[in-house]
């Protein structure tokens, strides 16, 4: 049993890295962070460009502060400030831009196929930016896109995000850099963020076909 199950005292279990050291501490904590910043910039169910930054950043400590002491017992050796710490940090912001994009995806989903309705009804002139990604869509697609995150709150989604978020963290610790075979365009993980765009505009299509078949049938019938 680990001291995650022995105690019942969020207090008590921070206080049981007392002996660690100081700069070990601080360079886990700024690892972790630059793993979660890029996921709320991206992530619109938190507001993505909309939300400042200050806000954002508060944000992410306190989901840190849920996660750190799982972080905190994976590390194996003392990081100091050096260059190591320096290919850490990088690895994580690339971690952390993969994690918003993958989760960010059945929003653009959402979005680009009410752009498409929009466009196939003769509303592509009504364009406005959406607040939660920051881009141009129609009124059908930021309509579609506050019901996914609506719907996404519904079935606590939050939850299932934090704890994907502790397992990438088991997955990929803060003090491992990548498996040079990472970078290989043979592994699945690179062949699924190729095919990630090709996805996206499928369902897109996929979503948007009752409506667009509807205004195709509309036109023809009734001239």
């Amino acid at each position: 049993m680990n001291a995650v199950s022995q105690t019942d005292s969020y207090l008590n279990l921070v206080l049981s890295f007392s002996e660690m050291e100081p700069i070990t501490l601080l360079s886990v904590f700024f690892l972790s962070l630059a793993r979660l910043i890029p996921i709320m910039i991206l992530a619109p169910f938190f507001g993505s460009k909309t939300t400042p930054a200050s806000i954002r950043i508060m944000f992410s400590i306190s989901i840190l502060a849920i996660l750190l002491p799982q972080v905190l017992f994976s590390i194996k050796a003392p990081i100091p400030f050096d260059m190591i710490f320096v290919g850490y940090f990088i690895k994580e912001l690339t971690i952390g831009f993969i994690l918003g994009l993958l989760i960010s995806v059945p929003f653009y989903i959402a979005q680009t196929s009410g752009t498409l309705t929009d466009h196939m009804r003769g509303a592509q002139s009504l364009q406005v930016t959406d607040p939660t990604t920051n881009s141009k869509t129609g009124p059908i697609g930021i309509f579609y896109n506050y019901v996914l995150i609506a719907v996404f709150f519904i079935i606590g989604g939050p939850f299932f995000f934090i704890d994907a978020l502790g397992k990438s963290f088991q997955l990929i610790p803060v003090d491992k850099l990548f498996n040079p075979m990472f970078f290989s365009m043979q592994i699945p993980l690179w062949k699924l963020l190729v095919g990630l765009f090709n996805y996206i505009l499928s369902m897109s299509i996929q979503l948007a076909a009752p409506p667009l078949i509807g205004i195709l049938m509309a036109e023809m019938f009734l001239g």
